[in-house]
């Protein structure tokens, strides 16, 4: 029976995608009182509109410079 991948790929696939999450959280700052705060509701967006709009103009600021540098 022929492994389509051996165990050191395996490892090396789980470093490579592990290693970028992990030290992102590993430099998230620290924020105090987190677990003294009430939780939301459950009807409450996870995303409210100002995330959204954050999200978005990171995205254009992301999309118009990866244009500029292209042409």
């Amino acid at each position: 029976m022929v492994l389509p991948l051996l165990a050191t790929q395996i490892l090396w696939i789980n470093l490579i995608t592990d290693a970028g999450p992990a030290l992102a959280m590993g430099m998230d700052p620290i924020t105090d009182g987190v677990m003294t705060q009430k939780p939301r509701r459950r009807d409450a967006r996870m995303i409210d509109g100002a995330r959204w709009a954050g999200i978005l103009g990171i995205g254009v600021t992301m999309a118009v410079t990866a244009r500029s540098r292209i042409t």
